[in-house]
């Protein structure tokens, strides 16, 4: 659901596919096009600041981002992730579904009501998040404020699965409402009349590798020297006006030794052109991140990157930069040397379409998951430590590019066995044959990243292959059923994976080039 985001006024709209780490490619086998009304969906992307009581009287200043879609006046759901920015637990990062309830109240106030189930943890392994799963729940008040809304009020937290964090504390947050256009699945390229009016945002999505080099002073949390490392992750792009656009990625470490690093970034930059189908480009970002025994002090991660885009195809484009980032109350400075690529969705400038009008738009099949898988251990020496089954909860999403074949993405985190600091992200590529009726054949191969909560996958990298069954009826709705298996390919882990999920399909639309 990364593609067919638009931009409401001049504000601008992360989309979920950094935290859940999605790939990109261009769509094949459209149908002919067609003139259909569009659907227009209300969503809220916020951040919130709170504060944890820790073990030992010690505190964590926590982070949390929401991505939520409005389903009535009252009631919203979608994805959330929390992350540690101040204190000691830099890395300490869990991820989610969440919703809330609101309700108004006089002089433009609203109560909000909500609960998030999310899994992780980090930097203090099991004893703080035991097998991972946490639990909270909020009630406060909200003061719109044009396309935003402030929030305030009080959240209870706890990690119920053998983990050692339970509390009550305030929070404090800011939301930005923005507008999504989407139509049944199955929905073709073409010509869709809008219900109110919009600005279509071109978008780009990609996957990168990154290489750190570790300044001089950089020192693990055990106070040794730390070595280089290397991350595998996911882009998500937004234009603005002129060179401008807004981004998130995400990655984890998949080469050296700090396996079980994580870091989720966001920010602003530039891209300017030099000569047709070459620019510079630069940008800032802030974010989080931590694990992997790298000292990240709190977690907050500044950065600045210079690099060049080249555009290899008629929407694709081939990235190389240099970075330096830093966390300012941990010892971690490095330099880094990135290569990605990127896809190219919407129109090629920002596009403002009137309500009713008719826009040429393009659809882009998809499908959200929301996924449970449990481990089981296929090799004696798959751990550090004596731990059970694993049990991981999370997102995947597929986007796809032809009648049987997918691109998709997943980012998962333990939520019991013992092993709350293990976190996953992966894409690949899915296969997909009907048999008889909804029901169809499904198998998918993906590589990326894992670490974390004692399991031995050596430098990170990680490769799983899956097979099943799933269901799925008109509506979009589906169940889904697999078993598989996920190595480390350079460590001895490795393990026997059952998986199950239930699933949302769509076409979301984005203006067409």
């Amino acid at each position: 659901m990364y593609c067919g985001w638009i931009r409401k006024g001049a504000g601008l709209v992360p989309a979920v596919c950094a935290a859940l780490g999605l790939a990109a490619g261009a769509r094949a086998d459209s149908p002919p096009a067609t003139v259909e009304a569009a659907t227009v969906s209300q969503w809220t992307v916020g951040l919130d600041a709170e504060r944890w009581r820790l073990p030992g009287d010690e505190t964590a200043g926590i982070a949390g981002l929401h991505l939520r879609r409005q389903f009535s006046d009252y009631l919203r759901l979608g994805v959330d992730s929390f992350a540690a920015v101040q204190g000691q637990r830099g890395g300490f990062i869990t991820l989610g579904v969440g919703g809330e309830v609101r309700y108004p109240l006089l002089n433009a106030l609203d109560l909000e009501l909500g609960a998030s189930v999310s899994a992780g943890g980090g930097r203090g392994g099991h004893e703080l998040s035991g097998g991972g799963l946490m639990l909270r729940e909020n009630f406060g008040v909200g003061l719109p404020v044009g396309d935003f809304r402030w929030r305030a009020g009080i959240s209870h937290v706890d990690f119920p699965n053998g983990g050692t964090i339970s509390g009550t504390q305030g929070y404090l947050g800011i939301e930005r409402r923005f507008s999504g256009v989407s139509a049944d699945y199955g929905a073709a390229s073409g010509r869709y009349t809008l219900p109110e009016p919009v600005d279509l945002m071109p978008t780009e999505v990609g996957v990168f590798v990154r290489q750190y080099r570790v300044r001089a002073g950089s020192v693990t949390d055990a106070g040794q020297p730390q070595a280089n490392f290397g991350l595998i992750g996911a882009e998500w792009r937004g234009r603005l006006s002129g060179p401008w656009y807004v981004l998130i990625d995400a990655g984890g470490a998949a080469h050296g030794q700090s396996n079980g690093y994580m870091e989720i970034m966001g920010g602003a930059g530039a891209r300017l052109p030099v000569m047709p189908g070459w620019w510079l480009d630069a940008a800032v970002t802030v974010g989080a991140g931590g694990g992997g025994a790298v000292d990240t002090g709190g977690g907050a991660l500044v950065a600045a990157r210079i690099g060049s885009d080249w555009q290899i195809g008629d929407r694709d484009v081939l990235s190389l930069g240099l970075e330096h980032m830093k966390a300012p109350s941990g010892h971690l400075a490095v330099d880094g040397l990135s290569l990605g690529v990127r896809h190219q969705f919407g129109p090629a400038e920002p596009t403002h379409v009137s309500a009713d009008a008719s826009a040429d738009v393009e659809a882009l099949p998809v499908r959200v998951r929301i996924t449970q898988q449990t481990y089981r251990a296929a090799t004696a020496s798959w751990a550090t430590r004596p731990i059970p089954d694993i049990g991981v909860l999370g997102i995947q999403a597929d986007y796809d590019v032809s009648t049987h074949w997918s691109l998709t993405g997943q980012g998962l985190a333990a939520y019991r066995g013992q092993s709350g600091a293990y976190m996953t992200g992966l894409v690949g590529v899915g296969f997909h044959q009907p048999l008889v009726g909804a029901v169809q054949f499904e198998a998918e191969a993906l590589g990326g990243a894992a670490g974390g909560g004692g399991v031995a996958v050596a430098s990170g990298a990680v490769g799983q292959v899956n097979a099943g069954l799933g269901y799925e009826a008109a509506q979009g709705v589906g169940v889904h059923a697999s078993i598989g298996r996920l190595r480390a390919l350079h460590g001895p882990f490795s393990a026997n994976v059952i998986g199950v999920s239930i699933s949302y399909r769509l076409s979301l639309l984005t203006g067409a080039r």
